[in-house]
């Protein structure tokens, strides 16, 4: 993550934006006398939100620590896909 005072962000806004969006660097935004601030990608954001969704769950946690655990051991099933419904 990197720090900038909300002049230096508005001074450079642009190719702030371009480092945010090509590098998917996050930055966090300081104002005199304000709450810090974040500035990231939707994207980022989106991804962010679907794991903190994913992990509000003790049963999807279990689950999700169970599936790696079996990863690890190389326990993989046979998943056949087909065109029929």
């Amino acid at each position: 993550m990197e720090f900038i005072s909300y002049t230096a962000l508005r001074q450079n806004l642009s190719s702030i934006m371009d480092v945010i969006e090509d590098d998917r660097v996050v930055y966090k935004i300081s104002r005199k006398d304000h709450k810090n601030l974040i500035m990231m990608t939707e994207e980022d954001y989106n991804s962010m939100e679907e794991t903190l969704h994913l992990l509000s769950s003790s049963a999807n946690v279990a689950h999700l620590e169970q599936s790696m655990k079996e990863a690890e051991n190389g326990e993989f099933g046979e998943v056949k896909w087909t065109d029929e419904d």
